[in-house]
């Protein structure tokens, strides 16, 4: 199976970004083959215009790879810090440009970072707006990376990482939606009838 890890800060070499690399080297191997992942600190993604609806030959050619990826993972990771009690506007427009079924019936998992105490937000915001036209099924279980900059440090042990078994246990849980969920996506190769959610 395959996950796609998004790192959703827009900042270079940021916690979130970290957190993402630690998830793809020492998590998710244990249940996925391949694992890739689309840094929005790194992507060259502008900001969604009119374009992307009317087949502009610049945005198909900018998100080809995007939506190859998609199309290709069983399973997605959102890693994004809590900015001002808020999701990023770099991960809010990865939403805007994921909307063509690439993510439809695909398990989803929510980490949220932050430096301090917060990360609650973030969850909330996802999961109430950002599955209505992606069709994303976030699965129940998530995880707040509080006090980031102490946390997953001790790899590959991660010995006294009160963080680390959680991230084991929710990352076998999505493994396991993948695999579950991938007998609802095989009828589905087909045009949409509803695109867009209610």
């Amino acid at each position: 199976m395959k996950a796609l890890i998004v790192n959703g800060s827009h900042r270079q070499n940021s916690e979130s970004a970290r957190v993402a690399r630690v998830l793809q080297d020492h998590f998710l191997p244990a249940h996925f083959t391949d694992i890739g992942l689309h840094d929005l600190g790194e992507m060259d993604l502008p900001f969604w215009d009119e374009g992307v609806w009317n087949g502009d030959p610049e945005w198909e050619f900018k998100l080809e790879k995007l939506r190859k990826d998609q199309y290709e993972a069983d399973a997605l990771i959102f890693v994004c810090p809590e900015w001002n009690g808020m999701a990023t506007p770099r991960l809010k427009n990865y939403f805007l440009l994921g909307d063509e079924g690439g993510l439809e019936d695909k398990p989803a998992l929510i980490v949220a970072v932050s430096a301090g105490l917060g990360g609650a937000y973030v969850v909330s915001e996802l999961r109430s707006s950002s599955y209505k036209n992606t069709k994303l099924c976030y699965i129940p279980d998530h995880l707040i990376i509080r006090d980031v900059s102490n946390m997953l440090t001790t790899a590959p042990l991660f010995s006294d990482d009160p963080i680390a078994d959680r991230c084991r246990y929710s990352v076998g849980r999505l493994a396991v939606y993948a695999q579950a969920l991938s007998v609802v996506r095989v009828p589905l190769n087909e045009p949409r009838s509803y695109p867009y959610g209610m």
